[in-house]
Formats: structure tokens, C-alpha cells, sequence
């Protein structure tokens, strides 16, 4: 940088330069800020809005799935969840609406640990402060979902969330450890 403010004789060039850089280092930090948005979002929506059911029976034959289903039978939120009680579709939708919740946590704290590193805070602060930030929004989203008519809050959601978090959180750990690894074989 103070090679150019010598070349083209501005310090206005290094200030500018430093804001881009600045601007573009913590711009990181509007990802997670969106993805949280979309969440709020959806946790904003009545279940109505978000049923995926009547779409299923539409386009979607399931019924080949009943002789598996039919054998899963668990409570949750101190509902049954089985057949009998969701039928098929529910079940799907079930399973589906869950898988969500630990798919759309997996990604925040992906995008929480890539914002964070991008503005150089340390690796391992990182970590934890993806994980921390990630986990706060999980609470924050059930307790919003109480707020929406007909959604009911669960802590059991937000464990699912937090699944998705450390399930995030490991796979970045692997990818990192294969990728550091990779690199001092090439040193060799």
C-alpha cells in the first residue's frame, strides 16, 4: 500500500484503500446477518403457509413408504409421531420440517465461522463464537415461532439446531485438519 501513495503521490489512495479493505473484510458479516433474516423469516410464517402436504399429494405418490413408516413410532413434543397419527404425508413432512431446522443451522454457523475468519479473528475464536452466535439465534427462533399463530416453540428444535451446528462445526474442523494436512505433505 505505501509502495502506490509513493507511485501516485496520495495519501488519499492509502485511505481509500483502507476502507475498501475494511469494507470488504467485515461485507463477510452480511451474509449470516441475511441468512438470519431468511430464517426470521420463515419462523414468521403460520404452519398454513408453510404446509408442503397438499403439494405432496399432488405430485408425489408415497404410499410405497407406508410398510417402513408404519414401523416408526416415537413421541415428540410429547406428540406421537407414526402413521397413524400423521399418515404418510405428515410423517414426510415431518421428518422433511426437522431435517430443515438442522440443514438451515449447519449453514448459519458455516456462514458465521467464514464471516469471522474473513475479518481475521483467530481460528479458534472462530469456533466458538460461530457456535455461540449460532446456537443464541436457535433460542431466539423458537422463542419468535411462539409469537406466530399456530407454530409452537420447542426446545427440542433447538437441540435439532444444535446438532446442525457441531455437525457443521465438525466438518469444517475435518475439512480444515485434511487441507492442513495436504499442505505439509507438499512441504516434504
Amino acid at each position: 500500500m505505501i509502495e502506490r501513495c509513493v507511485v501516485e503521490g496520495t495519501v488519499t489512495h492509502v485511505k481509500k484503500t483502507k476502507v475498501l479493505t475494511q469494507m470488504k473484510r467485515y461485507g463477510w458479516l452480511v451474509i449470516p446477518i441475511v441468512w438470519m433474516a431468511v430464517i426470521f423469516y420463515a419462523s414468521a410464517m403460520p404452519y398454513q403457509d408453510q404446509n408442503i402436504q397438499p403439494l405432496m399429494r399432488e405430485r408425489l405418490d408415497l404410499s410405497g413408504l407406508e410398510p417402513i413408516l408404519e414401523q416408526i413410532s416415537f413421541s415428540y413434543n410429547q406428540r406421537e409421531v407414526s402413521l397413524a397419527t400423521h399418515g404418510v404425508y405428515g410423517m414426510i413432512e415431518f421428518f422433511l420440517r426437522k431435517g430443515a431446522h438442522l440443514f438451515i443451522f449447519y449453514v448459519l454457523f458455516i456462514l458465521w465461522f467464514i464471516a469471522l475468519r474473513n475479518i481475521r479473528i483467530n481460528r479458534t475464536s472462530s469456533y466458538l463464537l460461530a457456535i455461540g452466535l449460532s446456537i443464541s439465534y436457535a433460542f431466539f427462533d423458537e422463542w419468535h415461532q411462539g409469537l406466530t399463530p399456530n407454530r409452537t416453540p420447542y426446545i427440542g428444535d433447538v437441540v435439532i439446531d444444535a446438532v446442525g451446528v457441531f455437525l457443521a462445526c465438525l466438518t469444517v474442523w475435518l475439512v480444515s485438519a485434511r487441507h492442513k494436512k495436504k499442505h505439509q505433505r507438499r512441504e516434504w
